[in-house]
């Protein structure tokens, strides 16, 4: 463990299928709503400024070229 780590910080991996379902699921729901995946406004674009947003204490992102 490196010395930014400690154990109460450290998260479990998350399953391979586990990955998989969820990725399915979120191509399938914008697929179905007509999203693109890619691009601005698309599923990729969002779902990484939410990401981002969560792990920065839940402010919005709002970064060029996400």
């Amino acid at each position: 463990m490196s010395e930014h780590e400690s154990e109460s910080t450290t998260l479990p991996a998350v399953r391979e299928p586990d990955m998989v379902r969820l990725a399915e699921e979120l191509v399938a729901s914008a697929t179905d709503r007509g999203l693109a995946l890619t691009g601005e406004g698309g599923l990729l674009t969002e779902l990484t400024r939410k990401v981002l947003g969560v792990g920065v204490g839940g402010r919005d992102v709002a970064s060029p070229g996400l």
